[in-house]
């Protein structure tokens, strides 16, 4: 018969090792967003409401391209973090 110690140690061992899908998905989710922003930088120029972004007003046409592309190589990287973390 196992101790409650030892059945929680075994417990949090099983745990460690199963596939979060929400991480997953979401990672999944984030590097197709992230691939896009390096694709068309500018596809998302306005959002949902119709205001102008502030980066948008306060950068130039070229800084602002830069701007989103390197907002998408984060997303990447954060999506590749959370696809490991989650296994």
């Amino acid at each position: 018969m196992l101790s409650p110690a030892s059945a929680i140690c075994i417990n949090s061992v099983e745990a460690n090792h199963t596939v979060r899908p929400n991480m997953y998905f979401s990672g999944i989710i984030l590097i197709v967003s992230g691939a896009l922003y390096l694709a068309k930088p500018d596809i998302f120029r306005r959002g949902i409401c119709l205001k102008t972004s502030i980066a948008q007003r306060t950068l130039s046409p070229a800084n602002y391209l830069k701007y989103m592309r390197g907002v998408g190589v984060i997303f990447i990287i954060i999506g590749l973090i959370l696809i490991i973390t989650a296994r």
